[in-house]
């Protein structure tokens, strides 16, 4: 082998080692969260529960060749968590995804909410203990997706896909539900939108919300326009009471003959931990909570 050829291939490892050499992983942040709530619903026991409740570990990567940075995500946990016959407390993967990607991209691959709540429900989800008409929907499933915001612009744009499960937990074949969705952020407001094709119940919906800081209140808003010809709508706003303390007031309607009020007072002591009390008064039953959430 010539002389130069060797030295060409020395050079180009000596530079692949050293890019290599350049990535940099930060250590896995543990992290978690403990939410107890105690509920006195009509017709129903006095009755507490593990409520949103979960660990879990993040960490990042950057410095990756072609420019790339990664992060990870992953949490056990279990809304509404209950233990079980066998004194068990029943958990499940909640969330664990990748993303990889740089200033004008991201790729995302694993279990994660889709895009009809990132871009368009997450205005709704303001709550600690509304689930009631109209309530944002939290859709988690094995997907891919692709967002951005073209560098830093006012613009988002996401289209994603997913491999659906069943009630049961089990995967299903094939891809499911595909989503596009976008937003623009004007000031003290971001309006979005999200449009979903399910296969799974020949179902295509569009989501449209946003929210506005208007200083004394933010106000968020959300409406669904479904096949079927429902438009399920809810309203919420958060108003500061006090530096610590917020007022949460949401209104549901899921256009079939049911609506919910909600009011919720939450306090910040500090430390990760808040404590918070309300009521929801519906169609269908009144109900009152007071609870605790300890993040960490």
């Amino acid at each position: 082998m010539k002389k130069t050829t060797i030295a060409l291939l020395t050079a180009a490892a000596m530079g692949a080692s050293t890019a290599a050499s350049a990535a940099e992983a930060t250590d896995p942040s543990v992290f978690g969260r403990i939410q107890y709530t105690f509920t006195d619903q009509e017709n129903e026991d006095f009755d507490g529960s593990l409520t949103s409740s979960h660990i879990g570990a993040s960490g990042s990567a950057t410095g990756l060749a072609g420019g790339l940075e990664a992060d990870y995500y992953f949490r056990v946990g279990g809304a509404n968590a209950e233990i079980d016959d066998n004194d068990t407390l029943e958990t499940s993967v909640e969330y664990a995804y990748v993303n990889l990607g740089n200033e004008l991209f991201t790729a995302q691959f694993g279990r994660n909410d889709d895009l009809v709540y990132q871009f368009v429900d997450v205005y709704l989800d303001i709550d600690r203990e509304y689930g009631g008409a109209a309530a944002a929907v939290f859709n988690g499933a094995d997907s891919f997706r692709l967002t951005s915001d073209f560098g830093g612009s006012p613009v988002k744009v996401g289209a994603y896909v997913n491999d659906d499960t069943t009630d049961d937990g089990d995967h299903t074949d094939g891809i499911h539900q595909t989503q596009v969705a976008a937003s623009l952020e004007l000031g003290m407001a971001t309006i979005a939108a999200a449009y979903q094709d399910n296969d799974n119940t020949d179902q295509d919906t569009l989501t449209v919300g946003g929210t506005a800081d208007l200083g004394i209140a933010t106000v968020n808003a959300r409406i669904r326009d479904t096949e079927a010809g429902d438009n399920p709508f809810a309203i919420g706003a958060v108003a500061p009471l006090t530096d610590n303390t917020n007022l949460i007031l949401i209104h549901g309607d899921d256009d079939n003959d049911t609506s919910d009020n909600y009011a919720e007072v939450r306090t910040n002591l500090g430390a990760g931990l808040d404590i918070y009390g309300g009521v929801r008064r519906g169609d269908n039953a009144t109900k009152a909570f007071v609870g605790s959430r300890l993040a960490f």
